[in-house]
């Protein structure tokens, strides 16, 4: 598993039992990413990259509404793979 935080040091992943993630390259890792923190951050994120490059099927959980559903959506129904 995998965890980033903006603001925690990446080596307080390892109590948790995470590996730090290099985003936005982690998401090509990804089955699934939960955006569990609404920092600013992410909002830079392009979410129709982030989506594409994820693994088929794919599960992205963004309860904070950072990113468009329909962004999300179309990216994978656009990449070719049956998500």
């Amino acid at each position: 598993l995998l965890g980033h935080d903006p603001v925690a040091a990446p080596e307080k992943y390892a109590a948790l039992g995470l590996d730090p993630a290099e985003l936005p390259a982690a998401f090509a890792l990804a089955d699934a990413v939960l955006f569990l923190t609404n920092h600013e951050s992410y909002l830079k994120l392009d979410a129709f990259a982030m989506a594409r490059s994820m693994k088929a099927p794919a599960i992205v959980v963004d309860p904070w509404k950072l990113f468009s559903s329909a962004s999300i959506l179309s990216a994978r129904s656009t990449c070719g793979c049956r998500c």
